[in-house]
């Protein structure tokens, strides 16, 4: 398997980074003016073109058969060569819609299966750094499938305090207990789809998750605002300087609303749920 490094989101973060040096040598005086201004990523073939990339029902339905997440929840799954704690990693982040790296780093500690929720802190969020003084622990609603997947990952992680689990052994005495490497899931995912396990046609990454998730709450009509909430987004303009109500009821009803339409695909049915709400007549 071919292994790419670099390319333009790297470029992009690079150039960012020498503006910033010589934004800095101008602010302190070391400079009049900043070289770097001539360089826009636009000019440099560096223009960040937004993916939309999302799973439909055909495409859900070949991802779930390709993790066996069906027979991992109800115990007859056989050993495959990708571990159990891996696939159901996998599967978790297209039930609840956060981001890996908090997946990655999760501890059992924050999360409440009896209550069905999982609070990340601070420091796993992703938060521009001016953000973090004022940013709360974000809470997230666990639909039941996120909490069955929770529950067979708390049996495999055998004490272990993470919720992903280092399956392997550390090579080092007494070394503390550790969770999968940050790159795993990716791997896996890109794994699948190169050796025709799941061959969907054009290519998704594990972020694509997100923007399924928030794709099916679009079609059943959860509210923006829900929404964009359910996924941590700073919500536009003013409403993002007045609204920091959490919305936990309202976005745990719309997680188990698409989570219905997950389920009813993984399951084999039609996978048609009730909107959150009705259609407003024109």
């Amino acid at each position: 398997m071919v292994r790419r490094l670099g390319g333009p989101a790297a470029a992009r973060a690079a150039l960012r980074e020498v503006k910033a040096i010589f934004a800095a040598a101008v602010g302190s005086g070391s400079l009049e003016m900043t070289p770097a201004g001539v360089l826009q990523t636009t000019a440099l073939g560096l223009k960040k073109t937004p993916r939309g990339r999302w799973l439909d029902v055909e495409e859900l339905k070949a991802l779930f058969e390709a993790l066996d997440l069906n027979a991992i929840l109800d115990g007859t799954a056989k050993p495959q060569k990708l571990s159990e704690t891996v696939r159901l990693g996998i599967a978790l982040l297209y039930y609840v819609p956060v981001r890996s790296h908090s997946l990655v780093a999760a501890e059992w500690k924050e999360i409440d299966l009896d209550a069905a929720r999982w609070t990340i802190p601070v420091s796993k969020l992703k938060l521009h750094r001016d953000d973090r003084a004022e940013a709360r622990p974000f809470v997230v609603p666990l639909p039941g499938t996120a909490s069955a997947i929770l529950r067979r990952l708390r049996a495999l992680a055998e004490g272990n305090p993470f919720v992903l689990a280092s399956p392997r052994p550390s090579a080092k005495p007494k070394s503390p207990p550790r969770h999968i490497a940050p790159k795993v899931l990716v791997r896996a995912l890109t794994r699948l789809q190169e050796d025709g396990r799941l061959a969907l046609g054009s290519r998704f990454t594990l972020h694509d998750a997100r923007r399924t998730w928030r794709t099916w709450a679009g079609e059943l009509r959860v509210p923006f605002e829900v929404a964009e909430k359910s996924l941590a987004h700073v919500l536009p303009g003013v409403a993002a300087t007045y609204a920091h109500a959490d919305r936990v009821e309202e976005r745990a009803e719309a997680a188990d609303l698409v989570a219905a339409a997950l389920d009813r695909i993984r399951l084999g049915e039609a996978a048609k749920v009730t909107p959150i709400a009705a259609p407003r007549k024109r």
